[in-house]
């Protein structure tokens, strides 16, 4: 008889979501703070052009919240990395250090991805004929979810405490443009006549 492998565990993924249900729920509520100041309507513009031209522009902002959320989910499921009564323990179980990791990962996906289809619903509802520009604003902020949550999870595993991982994230996500400035300072004014391209650092910021 072959031995079944699981790369994801439901009593590992139930406990994520009810143990920091509230942290989904505080953001959740957030957003929805956000859209109702969102929504000073103007009429004259009409409400799906208007929500488009706002939508536009929460999209950067969002960008800013994951930058700060993603680290903050990651450090909350993978907290036991940093306490070693609580990791000897875990990896003491019958189960694959690959499924309580990837199980994981699915369970900080959804913190984002609950949170802001409940946001997409509500504007698809409210604003009429708006429900494609509410399904482009949930794909982008999620992917800008997935891009700082992976920076975040390995600056976890990279480091051996909170305050080491913050830092290593904040290198990852802010060293392009702040080696950028020190060359831009420092070097490129010795050099007449050269101006040194910021197109490489907004890429890699």
């Amino acid at each position: 008889m072959k031995s079944k492998t699981s790369f994801f565990n439901k009593t590992v993924f139930k406990k994520n979501l009810t143990r920091f249900a509230p942290v989904m729920a505080v953001y959740t509520l957030c957003l929805i703070l956000g859209m109702m100041m969102l929504y000073q309507i103007n009429e004259e513009m009409g409400r799906t052009f208007w929500f488009a031209s706002r939508i536009a522009g929460n999209l950067q902002l969002m960008g800013l919240v994951n930058l700060l959320f993603a680290p903050l989910v990651a450090m909350l499921l993978f907290g036991d990395l940093y306490n070693s009564r609580m990791c000897n323990a875990l990896h003491a179980m019958p189960m694959r250090r690959e499924t309580l990791f990837l199980t994981n990962v699915v369970s900080g996906l959804l913190f984002s991805m609950l949170p802001t289809a409940v946001m997409a619903l509500l504007n698809a509802t409210i604003v009429e004929n708006a429900w494609q520009i509410a399904l482009l604003w949930y794909v982008g902020t999620n992917l800008q979810f997935i891009t700082f949550f992976g920076a975040a999870i390995f600056s976890v595993f990279c480091t051996g405490n909170r305050f080491a991982m913050a830092v290593v994230y904040a290198v990852l996500n802010g060293g392009a443009f702040i080696l950028y400035y020190i060359i831009n300072t420092l070097y490129t004014p010795m050099l007449f006549g050269v101006v040194t391209p910021d197109r490489w650092a907004r890429l890699l910021t």
